[in-house]
């Protein structure tokens, strides 16, 4: 029976509301449905009617007993639930309320690889949590990847989410699989396989690299603070030079495990090359090294291997190092007549 106002489900059944789902003694307190906040409530109703077609009206009441810390029905107690009407009338916003928790409960019990199949559902807080990326900048490095399509088993979004999970976190791929409820860990080798091999040929080609950008843009880098400081003239770029760390796990092969092995961080390694401007924008990122070999030489091979970053540097440019770099400044000063800066404490 349908009318403007009111729906009659005739498959339904709900308990009676001046009974309990279940007896214990006097010292067990009831708790009453109406007590629930709006979205509680609707969720036990949900889960209630999915395990048992029955519905739970807002005027029932049961023992806390056979309620969970989070305040939904026990699994073991659902068949203790006495049917009382076997039909019931729902107007239209208890209706539209039940849809409504379809939906959020669809939403919620979704794994993170389901919901980035919708990206316009997709919160900025949920794609920066987990992808370390808001979802504008998400947006942008899908609109970037014109080589990797879209398959019957996943989404660019989807491959994109996965690989960047592992990024940022560096978890296993197994336990990735896990998390974002994939059946197997060469589902996420092969999507990080894809969006990796996606990102050299579209992304990177473009974004990174001394030649990425004119001279005249790399000095637009220049930031105020550095000019001022180091009495920077319009055509001086500034550059800061480092070498960061990855840890990696030892090798069968003695001689490499050798060369991996850092005496000061007690670990194997693979050591990163960076260099950026004075604002922090990376220019290139160059190796892996290996961990024996030392800043002051892993840039000195640069400058004598990569050509895009020489033909950068100019005569009379900055380069702004740590003491790990003193054994290049005669080099750099000498073969590339650059200036340098460090500090001057050796601690």
């Amino acid at each position: 029976d349908y009318d403007d106002d009111i729906f009659s489900m005739t498959v339904v059944y709900y308990i009676n509301p001046r009974s309990t789902i279940g007896k214990q003694n006097s010292e067990n307190a009831e708790i009453q449905f109406a007590d629930y906040g709006e979205d509680e409530y609707h969720d036990v109703v949900i889960d209630v009617f999915i395990k048992t077609n029955i519905f739970i009206p807002i005027d029932s009441r049961c023992c806390k007993f056979h309620l969970t810390d989070s305040k939904w029905l026990k699994d073991e107690y659902l068949n203790n639930i006495s049917s009382f009407k076997n039909s019931v009338n729902l107007n239209k916003t208890m209706i539209q309320d039940l849809f409504k928790s379809f939906r959020s409960r669809d939403s919620k019990t979704a794994s993170i690889f389901a919901k980035f199949s919708e990206i316009n559902n997709v919160t900025t807080e949920f794609c920066l949590q987990n992808t370390g990326f808001t979802k504008d900048e998400f947006l942008y490095l899908v609109s970037e990847l014109k080589t990797i399509k879209n398959s019957f088993k996943r989404s660019k979004e989807q491959a994109l989410a996965v690989y960047l999970f592992w990024l940022k976190t560096g978890l296993d791929q197994n336990s990735i699989a896990c998390y974002f409820g994939l059946s197997c860990r060469s589902k996420v080798q092969k999507y990080c396989q894809q969006i990796r091999t996606s990102l050299s040929a579209d992304f990177v080609e473009n974004n990174l690299g001394a030649k990425s950008r004119s001279r005249k843009d790399w000095l637009l880098n220049n930031t105020d603070m550095i000019k001022d400081l180091f009495d920077l003239k319009e055509e001086q770029l500034a550059i800061i030079a480092d070498g960061t760390y990855l840890f990696c796990e030892k090798s069968s092969n003695n001689t490499l495990q050798r060369k991996l092995y850092s005496g000061q961080k007690k670990r194997h390694i693979v050591k990163p090359f960076v260099v950026c401007t004075a604002n922090c924008f990376i220019i290139d990122v160059y190796g892996p090294f290996a961990a024996t070999m030392n800043d002051a030489t892993t840039l000195s091979n640069i400058l004598k291997t990569e050509n895009d970053i020489r033909e950068l540097v100019e005569p009379n440019d900055l380069f702004i190092l740590d003491r790990g770099f003193r054994d290049i400044v005669d080099e750099l000063k000498t073969t590339y007549k650059v200036f340098t800066k460090m500090p001057t404490c050796s601690k």
